[in-house]
């Protein structure tokens, strides 16, 4: 099966904002990993970005790379159940990053995010902080 990781939306848009992309925590991830995902929620964020900005879309520069994780009914379950349980802690983390952790958790991914103490909250999420 190999190396297998979930990129999260911060690690997208420093990649995107970056002069020298080769030196970014997402070209260091696609080298070492065998496969990379994303959540479909990240490419609602970065499609939002560049919409809010009045900008072209910056998809095609990290499609080629990953590989894109729909939200199934699993999904979307599970998404119901970290979220009730995140707002009963008075830890919550919003709605787009519990569905993103919640692909991770479907699909036995860990998450690579400069978010560490924000998806710290989410039980069972195994974190990969940038490097």
């Amino acid at each position: 099966m190999g190396q297998r990781i979930l990129i999260e939306t911060t690690v997208i848009i420093k990649y995107l904002r970056a002069l020298r992309k080769a030196d970014t925590t997402f070209a260091k991830a696609i080298a070492k990993y065998d496969r990379c995902f994303l959540s479909v929620m990240t490419v609602y964020e970065i499609e939002f970005g560049s919409a809010r900005a009045g900008r072209a879309s910056d998809l095609s520069a990290i499609l080629p790379f990953v590989e894109i994780l729909e939200i199934d009914q699993q999904i979307a379950e599970q998404a119901a159940r970290l979220h009730s349980i995140l707002i009963s802690r008075n830890q919550d983390i919003g709605v787009k990053d519990v569905f993103i952790a919640a692909t991770c958790l479907v699909h036995a991914l860990p998450i690579l995010t400069y978010n560490v103490s924000h998806f710290s909250r989410v039980p069972g999420l195994q974190i990969i902080p940038p490097f």
